[in-house]
């Protein structure tokens, strides 16, 4: 299947019925529909199980058939636009009823039917009543799928907008102070004049890409360590990073551009406004949600910290915009892994710390 067929199927908002999961929920949407109609319309309870056994034959035979064939002609609905697929979508069962209900009147006809069978209206009344509730339990779900699917298209177009503000969001006076730097090296140490060009392609390649869903911690890790690398040539001795990250599995997936616009904070926001040496600690951890540190309990997280040292002044060079990409990054992991994924700042009379807690999730 190509890429292309992949993207329309995606786009289709009529879910795939030939999953197993798909069909357990029609089989229980169809005995809950069957139970309602039988309910609504029994007089007694005498002979209301009877009914109900053959109001549930005809709905699940009417679910499953009418399931099958849209599973069938998916690849088909792919190819047209919204308008033709959900027509023929709402189509297929109603030609489905019709099929069943001239089958079982012929069927009664023929004195093949006995029982609750017999009981039926009239063809004409058969067929309105079916194909009324027809009409409208498809109505109501293709319309219920549709709003789905768009809500689903929106939250996915907003978190990769979210993702690509990340990606453009290397402030400016990086790299004009980038390369200032390197042009300053290039005649004393040519060398590491080439190397941090190579770092800086490197760094806006990574930045200027499709970005991947999740990869993995080493990657960003590389990723950080080369902007940190650009930064000190820079600032020089003023900036120290500890990195103790030696203990965690890298294998492990992490969303894009996570750890490097808070390492771009700890820099901008903790290193610059000092006057004296200051020191980054990055550490990661793995963290037992069952409280022992020897447990192969599969519910394990990770933790990343950040600290910074703090000023002195207290003034930051731009506190919202520090806020904005904390709550940008924490939405971003919301999105990815829900609940489990927690960014908590601290902040002490010297130290600026962020902790980002991600469930490790399996990579096979």
């Amino acid at each position: 299947m190509t890429d292309r067929s992949n993207r329309a199927i995606t786009d289709l908002f009529v879910p795939d019925f030939c999953q197993p999961q798909a069909v357990a929920i029609i089989v229980i949407g169809a005995e809950l529909l069957a139970f309602t109609l039988v309910v609504a319309g029994a007089n007694s309870w005498t002979g209301g199980i009877e009914q109900l056994a053959t109001t549930s034959l005809y709905v699940q035979w009417a679910a499953l058939v009418s399931a099958g064939l849209l599973c069938v002609s998916r690849q088909r609905l792919v190819q047209l636009l919204t308008w033709q697929s959900a027509l023929i979508a709402f189509s297929i069962p109603m030609l489905v009823n019709l099929a069943l209900t001239l089958a079982v009147h012929l069927l009664q006809h023929q004195g093949m039917l006995s029982g609750s069978w017999t009981a039926a209206s009239s063809l004409p009344l058969d067929l309105l009543r079916n194909l009324t509730i027809t009409a409208i339990v498809s109505g109501v779900m293709l319309r219920y799928l549709y709003l789905r699917h768009k809500t689903a298209k929106s939250l996915a177009a907003e978190h990769q907008s979210r993702i690509d503000a990340l990606q453009s969001r290397i402030r400016p006076h990086f790299l004009f102070n980038s390369l200032n730097t390197i042009i300053s090296l290039v005649r004393e140490q040519p060398v590491r004049a080439e190397e941090a060009l190579q770092d800086l392609a490197e760094l806006f390649r990574h930045n200027l890409r499709q970005t991947e869903q999740l990869v993995s911690l080493q990657d960003d890790i590389e990723l950080c360590k080369q902007y940190l690398a650009l930064e000190q040539l820079r600032l020089g001795e003023r900036l120290r990073v500890n990195w103790k990250v030696s203990g965690l599995n890298h294998l492990i997936k992490i969303p894009p551009l996570v750890l490097q616009p808070l390492l771009e904070n700890a820099v901008y926001h903790g290193i610059e406004p000092l006057t004296e040496q200051g020191i980054i600690n990055i550490s990661a951890n793995m963290v037992d949600a069952g409280g022992g540190s020897g447990s192969t309990s599969e519910t394990n997280s990770y933790a990343i910290a950040i600290e910074n040292p703090l000023p002195t002044n207290r003034e930051p060079h731009n506190s919202s915009g520090h806020q904005i990409a904390i709550d940008n990054i924490r939405q971003r992991l919301q999105a990815h892994f829900g609940e489990p994924a927690l960014l908590t700042v601290e902040i002490s009379e010297s130290i600026y710390r962020v902790t980002v807690n991600l469930p490790q999730l399996d990579t096979q």
